[in-house]
């Protein structure tokens, strides 16, 4: 998890680069908090999910 982490803030950082803009120019709007809390939320749900799954497959592989 912490390489995708990792490959994805670089991804940002170069198109920042390429762009030919500062980092520490870049102004952070309302709107980006909104869209980065609204995908931290998904994915902290399919995460969820995929634990709930991951435990009853677990469960029922023991049951058998």
């Amino acid at each position: 998890m912490f390489e995708v982490t990792v490959v994805a803030q670089r991804v940002v950082f170069d198109s920042i680069q390429n762009a030919g803009m500062e980092i520490s120019n870049i102004d952070i709007t309302p709107n980006m908090l909104a869209t980065v809390r609204q995908s931290n939320a998904a994915f902290k749900a399919a995460l969820e999910a995929k634990q709930r799954s991951d435990y009853r497959t677990a469960e029922d592989d023991r049951k058998q």
